[in-house]
C-alpha cells in the first residue's frame, strides 16, 4: 500500500467541507443567532419582572448594572436576580454576532474548498 500523494491528501482535505458535518454546522450556526436573541429578550423580560418585584424599574436595574453594585449595600434577592438576567442577556446578545461571523467564515471556506476541489479534479 502506497502512502497518499500530496494531491490526494489535498483532495481528501478539501472534500470534507462537502460532508454532512459541515452542513449540520452551518444549519446550527444559522439557528444560533435567532435562539440567542430570543433568549436575551426573555432574560430582559425576566429582569423587568424581578425589578418590578424589587420596587424599581428595568431602567433602574440597568443603571445599577452599568454602575456596578456597591459591596457595602444590601440588595433584595429580586434585584440580584434582575442583575443576573441582564448580565446573561448582554452575553447572549454579544454572542449572536460571533455566530453570524462564523456562518460567513465557514460559508466562504466551503465555497473556496469547492472551487479548489474542482480545479484539482480537472487537472
Amino acid at each position: 500500500m502506497q502512502p497518499p500523494t500530496p494531491r490526494e491528501r489535498q483532495i481528501s482535505d478539501l472534500s470534507r467541507y462537502e460532508g454532512p458535518g459541515v452542513r449540520v454546522a452551518l444549519v446550527l450556526l444559522c439557528i444560533a443567532p435567532v435562539v440567542l436573541v430570543t433568549l436575551a429578550a426573555l432574560n430582559v423580560r425576566a429582569a423587568a419582572a424581578h425589578a418590578t418585584l424589587a420596587n424599581t424599574s428595568l431602567a433602574g436595574a440597568f443603571r445599577l448594572w452599568f454602575a456596578g453594585p456597591v459591596p457595602e449595600a444590601s440588595y433584595s434577592g429580586h434585584l440580584v436576580l434582575a442583575l443576573e438576567s441582564i448580565d446573561t442577556a448582554v452575553f447572549q446578545l454579544t454572542d449572536s454576532p460571533i455566530a453570524l461571523f462564523l456562518i460567513f467564515a465557514l460559508w466562504r471556506r466551503r465555497k473556496s474548498a469547492r472551487e479548489l476541489l474542482a480545479l484539482l479534479n480537472a487537472g
